[in-house]
């Protein structure tokens, strides 16, 4: 696509005709006039890969964050480490990728670039049922591409006869991998029998 400011043939270094240098200072004075415009409301808009911004709108947000939620009951079996299946997201600026149709627990964090250190901010809240029987835990499944296991980050851990079992909260910093296809917030509780997650909500911002 041609430039609608570039509207003459630019200037070659070294050239001594006279006509090609006034053609590229009115070019760059082009240039410049209408970039001036722009940011006064009139002409070219300014718009730069580094920033790409219109008019306060971030084309690609510099504060990437998310957030699901479930706002019915989950039934969480005993002893066995439970990925939440979330129902809908509140927001989401680009950090990841979820359906709410199809494997609902899984969130896939989108990568920017191949190299470099990769962190994110994991943070849990979770309503169980009223038991004060056995223990509770939150954590952070990772998983490959071929869905075998990569480990798991505990959040949280509460023991039989703590106080407040009923809601619970977690923060943590996850480091990415490259190795790590999706993440899963995954619940265990240890009473003997089900028991179920009324409500819970996960939200996510890229740190790194």
């Amino acid at each position: 696509m041609t430039d609608p400011l570039f509207q003459y043939a630019p200037y070659t270094p070294g050239s001594t005709d006279l006509d090609s240098r006034v053609a590229w200072l009115e070019q760059q004075y082009s240039r410049l006039n209408g970039l001036i415009s722009g940011w006064a409301g009139e002409g070219t808009e300014p718009y730069f890969n580094f920033l790409r911004a219109r008019q306060s709108f971030f084309d690609f947000p510099p504060l990437e964050v998310a957030r699901l939620r479930r706002t019915t009951t989950q039934v969480i079996p005993n002893a066995t480490p439970t990925g939440l299946n979330f129902e809908e997201s509140n927001w989401n600026t680009g950090v990841i990728d979820w359906s709410s149709i199809t494997n609902s627990s899984r969130l896939y964090i989108k990568r920017v670039g191949e190299t470099g250190l990769r962190a994110y901010l994991f943070s849990v809240r979770l309503q169980w049922d009223g038991s004060t029987l056995g223990d509770r835990q939150i954590q952070i499944g990772t998983w490959r591409a071929d869905e075998t296991s990569h480990g798991v980050l505990e959040l949280d851990r509460r023991d039989l006869q703590e106080a407040n079992f009923g809601a619970i909260s977690a923060t943590a910093f996850v480091r990415g991998n490259s190795s790590v296809t999706f993440y899963t917030v995954e619940v265990r509780q240890g009473s003997g029998s089900t028991l179920a997650i009324a409500n819970a909500d996960v939200g996510i911002m890229r740190i790194l």
